[in-house]
């Protein structure tokens, strides 16, 4: 007899994080600089996070799927398959199947006039 839990788990991998279906595939790297590919993600894109009258960049909430990645830190960076960057600012839930994150693309102009 299959649980409960299992089943959850069954779903979160062959449903939810399948990228014909919601997820994607990304790549991690973490604040030392070590990178993992193709790691599965379900990402929420959220609204432009405005500081003072400054867009301050691109909010989102991610799953990260344990599968391939067991270990997500806050300061690491999840580049999507669009090309976009996402920077871990907290980290919302962990559990046995996934890791639930908050993460920022950052939108603001350096001094220098590069994105950062």
């Amino acid at each position: 007899m299959t649980t409960f839990k299992q089943t959850l788990l069954d779903d979160m991998t062959n449903v939810f994080m399948q990228t014909d279906e919601f997820g994607e595939l990304a790549t991690y790297t973490s604040p030392a600089g070590a990178s993992t590919l193709n790691v599965p993600v379900c990402v929420n894109k959220q609204s432009f996070i405005t500081e003072l009258t400054d867009n301050a960049g691109l909010g989102g909430t991610i799953v990260v799927s344990r599968t391939v990645l067991t270990n997500v830190e806050i300061h690491g960076k999840i580049t999507l398959s669009t090309g976009e960057v996402f920077v871990v600012t907290q980290i919302l839930a962990s559990d046995d199947a996934a890791v639930t994150v908050m993460a920022l693309a950052d939108m603001r102009i350096s001094p220098r006039g590069q994105r950062f």
